[in-house]
Formats: C-alpha cells, sequence, structure tokens
C-alpha cells in the first residue's frame, strides 16, 4: 500500500509540474516551445505591472510638478503685480 493519498495528482507542487514539463518536452517538441511561450507570457505580464506602476508613480508625480509650478507661477504674478505698485 501506498502512503500517498489517492487524490495525489491535486497536490503537485509547481516543480512537479515543470518536470512533468520537460518530460513532454522530450517527447514532443511542440511542448517545449508551449512552454517556452508560457515562460515568456509571464515575463511580459512581470514587464507590464512594472510598467503600470512607473506610469502611476509618473502621473503622480506629473501632478505633483503641476501644482508647483502654478504656485510659482502665482507667486511670480504676485511679485509682478507689487513691483508695479512700488513703480507708481
Amino acid at each position: 500500500m501506498s502512503a500517498a493519498p489517492a487524490d495525489s495528482t491535486n497536490n503537485n507542487s509547481m516543480t512537479d509540474l515543470h518536470v512533468e514539463a520537460s518530460a513532454a518536452m522530450s517527447f514532443d517538441p511542440l511542448a517545449g516551445k508551449i512552454d517556452e511561450l508560457i515562460s515568456l507570457c509571464r515575463v511580459l505580464d512581470q514587464h507590464r505591472r512594472e510598467y503600470r506602476d512607473t506610469a502611476e508613480r509618473l502621473a503622480d508625480d506629473n501632478a505633483k510638478l503641476r501644482r508647483i509650478l502654478l504656485h510659482t507661477h502665482q507667486q511670480i504674478q504676485q511679485l509682478a503685480d507689487h513691483i508695479r505698485q512700488m513703480e507708481e
């Protein structure tokens, strides 16, 4: 009798699945290409998440810079008004 439960196929770890995929690759070259495409999709998905995070961070930085520029512009206008008043 085996010590493993009857439903041990449902408990495969990712390593076991990778080993099975590698074994299948030796029998079917198409399976190897599929495995490569799956890996590529994972890498591309990671890059997409990183780019999205970067875009969100840049959008926040852009909003902050706009507020700073608006405030600076207002201060310059106030100084120009003050100088005009002093000239009169």
